[in-house]
C-alpha cells in the first residue's frame, strides 16, 4: 500500500493549488484506454473519444495519437460525428452537452443553446443538408439546422436514444432507443413512427444502414436484427451463440457488416447478415465499444480499457494501435530492487517497464482495482477483486494464492516479508509468502486502508476508525482522529510521520497517529 499511497498523497498535494511550474513528465505509456466512440474524417484522420480522458486524434492511421482537449470541460466523450463537407467535428458528452471543433480538433467550443438534456449518447449528421441529430439519455432527440448553434427538441421524450442512422436513399432518419425499440422519421425528425414489427428486444443500442438501404439493429439482450424494407419488418439474424451485447455496428465499402459486442469481441458477416463469424485474432479483450472504417477499409475497434486495435485485412487479424493513447486508469504502482516499474491498470492488467517508464509491456493478469506490492525477494503480489496473486518471475506468470472470495482493498508487506491484506471481512496476514492466511482483526473493514511503517508498525483505517498495531497485527489500538471525510490513501515516511489523503485534503501526524 505504501507506494500507491505515496503517489496518491502527492497527487492531492499538487492538485490542491495551481502551480505555474511543471514538476511532472509523462512516461511513454502505458498506452491503453476506455474508448467510447470513434470517427474518421475525409482525410483519413481518426478521432477517438474516451471515458475520463477526453479526445485523441491520429493522423497516421492509428500508429500514434495526440490528446486534443483544449476547450473541453469534461473528459467523458460518448459520441462523435464529423461534417463531411466542412470538416467540423462534434462531440457528445456526459452532462457537458455537445462540443464543436472547427479546426480539426485543436480547439473545442460548447454549443448547448436549447439542449436541455446534456447527456448526449449519439450524434449523426445528415450529409445532404448538414442537419445534426443528437440522441440524449432521457430527453429524446434534438436537431440543429445551423451547425450546432441552436438545438430544438424533436420528440421521443423520456427515451434514451443510443443510436441514430440516416438512410441515404430516402433521407429517412432512424433512432434506436432503450425500451422503445426503433423509430423512423420521414420528415427530417418532425414526427416519428415506432417500427418494431418482428423486433422482440426493444433495447436497441446500435444501428447501421448499407448502400442498399438495409438496416441492421443491435440490441442489448436479444441479438441482432435486419430490415430490408426500410424498417417495416425485422428479422432476427443468426449470430450463433452470440445473442446479446451488440454495442456497435459498421459496414465497409463492399457491404461486409461488423458487429462489436460486449462479451464476444467482433463478428463479421460477408453475406448481408445471413451468417456471422467471430474474428478476434490478436484481440486481448472482447468488450468492443466502437468501430470505424476508413476509405481503405482499414477497421479500427475501440475497446473497454485496452485502447484501439487496427485490422488491415478485413478483420482477420488485429494489432494494438495505442501509441500516445494514455487513457489508462492506473490504480497502483510498485518498483522492485532492479528499478523495474509495475503498474496496475484498472481492467487492463499489470504492465511492466524495465527502462524507467520509456516503454511498457502488458503482463498476464487482468482484474478490476489491481493493487501491487513487491517483497525483498522481488516477488510481486497483486490484490484483485478475487483474492491475491503472486509472481516469482518478474510478472511473467501469476498464480492465485488465497483469499479467493475476497475483494482486496489494500496490501502491505513488512520487513520480515509478512503480507497484510485489507478486505471487506477485515485484515488477513500471511507469514509464508501468501501460502496461508489468518484473519487478525478489524472485521468491519469496509474502505479498509493499510500501511506498514519503517519500524513495522501497522496502521489501518477501517469503517470504525483509525487503528495501530505494534505486534504484527495480533492486537489493534483504536486511535482518535479528526478526519472530516473518509481517507483514500496513506503514506508513512522514514520518521514515521503519517500522511492521510482525503477528499478534503491531506492530514499529517507526527506522533504515530495519536494526533492529526
Amino acid at each position: 500500500m505504501n507506494r500507491i499511497a505515496f503517489f496518491a498523497v502527492v497527487f492531492l498535494l499538487l492538485t490542491a493549488k495551481c502551480y505555474t511550474q511543471s514538476y511532472w513528465q509523462q512516461t511513454n505509456g502505458p498506452y491503453l484506454g476506455n474508448i467510447s466512440s470513434m470517427a474518421i474524417n475525409s482525410q483519413g484522420q481518426i478521432f477517438a473519444g474516451t471515458y475520463e480522458s477526453g479526445l485523441y486524434r491520429s493522423t497516421d492511421d492509428g500508429y500514434s495519437w495526440t490528446q486534443i482537449n483544449n476547450g473541453l470541460t469534461t473528459g467523458y466523450i460518448y459520441s462523435l460525428a464529423i461534417n463531411r463537407h466542412s470538416g467540423h467535428i462534434f462531440a457528445g458528452t456526459y452532462l457537458g452537452g455537445v462540443y464543436r471543433s472547427t479546426d480539426n480538433g485543436s480547439c473545442w467550443t460548447q454549443i448547448n443553446n436549447g439542449l436541455i438534456d446534456t447527456f448526449v449518447l449519439s450524434l449523426t449528421i445528415n450529409p445532404i443538408n448538414g442537419h445534426i441529430f443528437a440522441g440524449t439519455y432521457n430527453g429524446g432527440i434534438y436537431r440543429s439546422a445551423d451547425n450546432g448553434n441552436n438545438w430544438v427538441n424533436i420528440g421521443l421524450a423520456y427515451s434514451g436514444v443510443y443510436s441514430i442512422a440516416i438512410n441515404l436513399l430516402n433521407q429517412d432518419v432512424f433512432a434506436g432507443t432503450y425500451n422503445g425499440g426503433v423509430y423512423r422519421s420521414s420528415d427530417n425528425g418532425s414526427s416519428w413512427t415506432q417500427i418494431n414489427n418482428g423486433l422482440t428486444d426493444r433495447d436497441v443500442i446500435s444501428l447501421a444502414i448499407n448502400s442498399s438501404g438495409h438496416i441492421f439493429a443491435g440490441t442489448d439482450f436479444g441479438g441482432a436484427y435486419r430490415s430490408i424494407d426500410n424498417g417495416n419488418s425485422w428479422t432476427l439474424m443468426n449470430t450463433g451463440s452470440v445473442t446479446f451485447g451488440f454495442q456497435t455496428l459498421a459496414i465497409n465499402s463492399i457491404g461486409h457488416v461488423f458487429a462489436g459486442t460486449g462479451w464476444f469481441g467482433i463478428l463479421r458477416s460477408t453475406d448481408n447478415g445471413v451468417s456471422w463469424v467471430q474474428i478476434n485474432s490478436g484481440l486481448s479483450i472482447n468488450d468492443i465499444r466502437a468501430l470505424a472504417i476508413n476509405s481503405n477499409d482499414d477497421i479500427f475497434s475501440g475497446t473497454n480499457w485496452m485502447g484501439v486495435y487496427r485490422s488491415t485485412d478485413n478483420g482477420n487479424n488485429w494489432t494494438q494501435a495505442n501509441n500516445g493513447l494514455s487513457a489508462s486508469i492506473i490504480k497502483s504502482l510498485a518498483i522492485n530492487s532492479s528499478g523495474h516499474i509495475f503498474a496496475g491498470a484498472d481492467r487492463s492488467g499489470v504492465l511492466r517497464s524495465t527502462d524507467n517508464g520509456s516503454s511498457w509491456v502488458r503482463l498476464d493478469l487482468t482484474s478490476y482495482d489491481l493493487l501491487l506490492e513487491v517483497n525483498s525477494n522481488g516477488h510481486i503480489f497483486a490484490g484483485t477483486t478475487n483474492g491475491v496473486y503472486r509472481s516469482t518471475d518478474n510478472g511473467d506468470n501469476w498464480i492465485q494464492i488465497g483469499l479467493t472470495t475476497s475483494k482486496i482493498l489494500s496490501l502491505a508487506i513488512n520487513s520480515s516479508g509478512h503480507i497484510f491484506a485489507g478486505t471487506l471481512y477485515g485484515v488477513y496476514r500471511s507469514t509464508n509468502s501468501g501460502s496461508n492466511w489468518a484473519q487478525i482483526g478489524l472485521i468491519n473493514g469496509n474502505d479498509l486502508l493499510l500501511s506498514v511503517s519503517p519500524n513495522d508498525n501497522i496502521y489501518a483505517w477501517a469503517e470504525t476508525g483509525f487503528f495501530r498495531s505494534t505486534d504484527n497485527g495480533n492486537n489493534w489500538i483504536h486511535l482518535n482522529n479528526g478526519f472530516s471525510s473518509v481517507p483514500k490513501s496513506m503514506a508513512i515516511n522514514s520518521n514515521e510521520h503519517i500522511f492521510m489523503g482525503t477528499l478534503n485534503g491531506v492530514y499529517h501526524s507526527t506522533d504515530n497517529g495519536n494526533n492529526w
